[in-house]
Parts: structure tokens; C-alpha cells; sequence
């Protein structure tokens, strides 16, 4: 739901428990193909692409190649299913993808340098951004001196001088301090302490100036 607006008709994807991008592609067309007075005029729908192979193989790995062909024939079956359709029933055609992937050449561990105490100081750690939320301003002084021990192309900052491309300024859910990795580089956080130490092959949420990130917009229909 989005600001009290319920769906229609939801159909949940379930990725590897029967669920498939065929699937979703034929549910799309049982709509299409619904009476006019019934029909949506708005359909949102995902398919799996390749975030799995990029984490697990890196951007150019072979498994990335195969799921961007499978990806690839999805998009034509739609495109064809939709000129099939014929002028009755118009549709706009919007692809747009999640990011991009950065190949991961090394790890930075945050509890290194920033060992929990209690609940806080707390790092939420998401690929190469960390957002750390301390108790009070002598804490978060304290956590911003260790972090001068990270290594040379972190950016450390306060939620409200965030780059403007984060959207963080004014966001009460940001950290209180926010810490941006270099290309090629991804964080620890706690979660990480027992668990696998092997940090993924790819991945993402760097900058959106980062090339890497650019991912695809594509329109295609009447109007």
C-alpha cells in the first residue's frame, strides 16, 4: 500500500519457490487482457535480473552474463506480447533497474574501530555505506575521533552534510554519523563479528556519481 492506496489485484513474487519471471510475465497479460472497465491503468511488476550473481560472482562474471540474457528474453516477450495486444489496448512500456554493481576487492571492519558497548554506539551497515547512531554528542564525538583510524578514501559525515545525492538531510532514520567506503572497498558491522567473513564479489549503494551505479530507463509506447 502507498499513502492509503490499496492495489486492485497484488500477486506476489516468490524468487526460487515456484515463482519465475514467466510467471510474472504472464500475469501481466492476464490483466492487460481484462475488460476495459476492469483493467489497470497502472501495473507494477519485478523480475529478478541479476543482484544475486552480481553479490555472488561480481559484475562481469559468468553467471551475471547468463541471468542479463535471461533478463534480456523476458523483455522481448514483453514487447511482444504487448504489440500483440494491437491498438485496443494501449500500453506504455517503463523498464527501469534497481543500480548498478561494483566489483569488491576488500573489506573494512567498523568494529575494529568502533567496538560496541551497549545498544549504542549502533552501526547499520548496508554494502559500502554505514550509518551510525550514537547516545549522545559526547559519544558521537568519541566514534568520529576513532574513525580517523579508517583507511584512506572513507568519508565519514554528520546527517545533515550528507552529499545531496543520499537524500539524507532531514532524515530522521539516518545515522548520526554517516560513512561512505571507497570504490572496491565494503563495510563489516556487527552482523558480520561470528559470522562468514568473505565479503560478496559485487556489490552496490555507493554514490549515484559513481559509474558503476548507472543503471537503465527505458519508455516505450503510444503518447
Amino acid at each position: 500500500d502507498w499513502q492509503g492506496v490499496t492495489p486492485s489485484y497484488r500477486r506476489g513474487f516468490q524468487k526460487g519457490k515456484g515463482g519465475s519471471d514467466e510467471a510474472t510475465v504472464a500475469a501481466l497479460f492476464d490483466l492487460l487482457r481484462m475488460p476495459p472497465d476492469r483493467r489497470p491503468r497502472l501495473i507494477l511488476a519485478w523480475t529478478s535480473g541479476a543482484d544475486d550473481e552480481g553479490h555472488d560472482e561480481g559484475p562481469d562474471g559468468p553467471a551475471v552474463r547468463r541471468a542479463m540474457v535471461r533478463a534480456d528474453a523476458t523483455l522481448r516477450r514483453l514487447r511482444e506480447g504487448i504489440r500483440a495486444l494491437g491498438p485496443k489496448t494501449p500500453v506504455v512500456l517503463v523498464v527501469a533497474s534497481d543500480h548498478g554493481m561494483s566489483a569488491i576487492e576488500r573489506a573494512i571492519d567498523l568494529t575494529a574501530l568502533v567496538p560496541k558497548k551497549a545498544f549504542l554506539p549502533y552501526i547499520a551497515t548496508s554494502g559500502p555505506m554505514a550509518n551510525l547512531y550514537t547516545k549522545d554528542a559526547r559519544q558521537r564525538e568519541e566514534v568520529r575521533r576513532a574513525l580517523k583510524g579508517l583507511p584512506a578514501g572513507c568519508r565519514v559525515f554528520d546527517r545533515e552534510s550528507c552529499p545531496a545525492d543520499l537524500h539524507y538531510a532531514g532524515c530522521a532514520r539516518a545515522g548520526d554519523l554517516v560513512v561512505l567506503a571507497p570504490p572496491g572497498a565494503t563495510f563489516w558491522g556487527y552482523s558480520q563479528k561470528s559470522g562468514d567473513r568473505t565479503p560478496p564479489k559485487g556489490n552496490h549503494g555507493y554514490a549515484a556519481s559513481n559509474p558503476d551505479m548507472q543503471g537503465l530507463l527505458i519508455l516505450e509506447g503510444p503518447g
